[in-house]
């Protein structure tokens, strides 16, 4: 920090300005991490110390709108939500958004996955954060568990195609156990990972008059 605040910058090369800047950046990115670990450890006590949730505490004393308040607890909640991910946000090998986001890409995966498959799907996914915007890390779900699961990524395979297919006959969707049975109007079914029924319901909801469809989730 003395050498960012440091009035010497003036003397600095282009080179070293960019350097400068670049470590003043993932200082920033380390301490935003910190910033959301306090933040979640805090959710609970600030309601019972102060009565008020932590949300609508932070928009008074900070001035800011309920939608950044709320984003920024939310944000804080998925960065700490796994250790792993967390631990790799504090020491910087991830920024705040890209941990946030790895946490989503975690829980797009089936609920099967073993606890070393989990782990493996950590380090797979903070293997690839340098190269990938946080919406994009969120995205590689699919590619993730082909590498730490293929026999699950098969599974998926299969299910996609069936909701690809097939989905215009779609009469009914359940979800019990971690998998969803799709049945159509005929009263044929077909079984596939939980994790995958959101792309069938996206689907729906984009083309009601076509399909007819409704979704029960049990």
């Amino acid at each position: 920090m003395t050498s960012v605040l440091s009035d010497d910058r003036r003397s600095l090369s282009a080179p070293e300005r960019v350097a400068l800047m670049q470590r003043a950046r993932r200082f920033r990115d380390r301490f935003s991490s910190w910033t959301c670990v306090l933040t979640d450890e805090a959710s609970l006590a600030a309601l019972s110390s102060t009565g008020t949730p932590l949300t609508s505490l932070i928009g008074m004393e900070e001035g800011r709108d309920s939608v950044d308040a709320t984003r920024e607890v939310f944000e804080a909640r998925d960065l700490n939500k796994h250790g792993t991910i967390r631990d790799a946000a504090l020491n910087g090998e991830v920024s705040p958004r890209h941990a946030a986001a790895i946490t989503k890409g975690l829980d797009n995966l089936p609920a099967e996955l073993s606890r070393e498959q989990k782990s493996r799907a950590e380090q797979a996914f903070i293997r690839r954060a340098p190269k990938n915007t946080p919406k994009q890390l969120t995205e590689l779900a699919p590619e993730v568990l082909a590498e730490v699961a293929p026999e699950l990524a098969a599974a998926v395979g299969d299910g996609d195609a069936v909701l690809e297919g097939d989905v215009g006959g779609l009469a009914r969707s359940a979800t019990s156990g971690g998998v969803t049975t799709v049945m159509d109007r005929c009263g044929s079914r077909a079984l596939f990972p939980t994790w995958r029924r959101h792309r069938c319901s996206r689907w729906c909801r984009r083309t009601p008059n076509r399909i007819g469809a409704q979704s029960a989730t049990v």
